[in-house]
């Protein structure tokens, strides 16, 4: 008998996008697996999203799920994943605008049957745009490095720092163990990479392989300055939480880029918002402060910058699009002498 899975699906005015839902419904039913379950979550939609969900989830494997208020990426997970069989030995993340491939539960379950010390593994999937769009590394200035983009070879297996939230599969009994899967944050684009953190710094370990294993639209539903906003909260609260050589200069990185800002707005230039920086570096140093997380960085798989291309981004955005791919150096541990990290 396969192994049960639970597959989490949040929603959040996902009407946006109806045609690419109907498609990922399509495919959760018709996947090759012969033992799983679907938890959809409407998240706090204010469109017709739980309406069209009632009439079309039916299938006995489904069960929908409805929340009043809109609980982000991280919360709505963890509110599926509460509802999920405590018989699944793995929880299989889906975001709604993505469409897995028939055969990817198999082959992203046989992968993690196949090695106990995995804890999330992604498979290759590709995006509106064509592109590969898969695995990533955090780098120590906070930023993010798609593996695509770091002159690694996408057809060849890799650790990474962490997998996209929007197909990744999960080591049941690690969220099990504490009573959820993410920290609960209302911004965007944290919670999957701190959790691949947190897997390496309990004994596991985070892994891409070359398996295409579906196709994702991607930003259904992020607006473009919700997605500026969250982006700059994420990279702050990277560095705080990470023993990064650049932490001890946050502050003159803040107020450098607000200036800088500032004078991009007074020039005119459309998408600068000095106030988004603002605000992005209080919510950091509030959610530092209640979250309480340390991690290593430089133990794990990750990426590494250097001085100048930290210190130069505080005064040019152009430069750091210039330099972001000469100017990281992507750290990976051979695994078989990977010390991971027990807590």
């Amino acid at each position: 008998m396969k192994p049960k899975i639970s597959i989490l699906v949040v929603h959040f005015n996902s009407m946006k996008e109806q045609q690419i839902v109907e498609e990922h419904l399509k495919a959760l039913r018709s996947l090759d697996y012969p033992n799983y379950e679907v938890i959809a979550l409407d998240n706090g939609s204010t469109d017709s999203t739980y309406k069209f969900l009632k009439e079309k989830v039916t299938d006995s494997r489904f069960k929908l799920l409805r929340s009043d208020i809109n609980t982000f990426f991280g919360g709505g997970n963890n509110i599926a994943f509460k509802a999920a069989s405590k018989e699944s030995k793995y929880l299989y993340l889906v975001n709604p605008d993505a469409v897995p491939n028939p055969d990817s539960a198999n082959i992203l379950t046989e992968l993690m049957e196949s090695d106990p010390k995995l804890g999330a593994i992604q498979g290759k999937f590709i995006t509106g745009k064509g592109k590969i769009d898969t695995g990533r590394f955090i780098a120590d200035d906070g930023n993010v490095i798609r593996l695509h983009t770091a002159n690694m070879d996408p057809n060849k297996e890799s650790l990474v720092t962490y997998v996209s939230g929007a197909m990744m599969m999960l080591r049941g009994e690690f969220s099990r163990s504490r009573g959820f899967i993410f920290y609960e944050v209302p911004f965007l684009y944290f919670d999957s990479s701190v959790l691949g953190m947190e897997l390496y710094h309990h004994g596991y370990k985070v892994k891409y392989f070359p398996y295409e294993t579906g196709y994702h639209k991607g930003k259904a539903t992020t607006e473009d300055e919700v997605s500026d906003l969250h982006i700059k909260i994420s990279r702050f609260l990277f560095i705080m939480i990470t023993n990064s050589k650049f932490r001890k200069y946050i502050k003159e990185y803040f107020i450098a880029n607000y200036l800088k800002e500032g004078i991009r707005k007074a020039m005119g230039k459309k998408l600068a918002s000095p106030s988004n920086y603002l605000k992005a570096f209080r919510m950091a140093m509030k959610y530092n402060k209640e979250l309480n997380i340390r991690l290593d960085i430089y133990r794990i798989p990750h990426a590494e910058s250097c001085y100048k291309t930290f210190f130069m981004d505080m005064f040019s955005a152009a430069v750091r699009q210039r330099l972001i791919k000469g100017n990281y150096k992507i750290v990976v541990p051979n695994e078989n002498e990977m010390p991971f990290i027990e807590v």
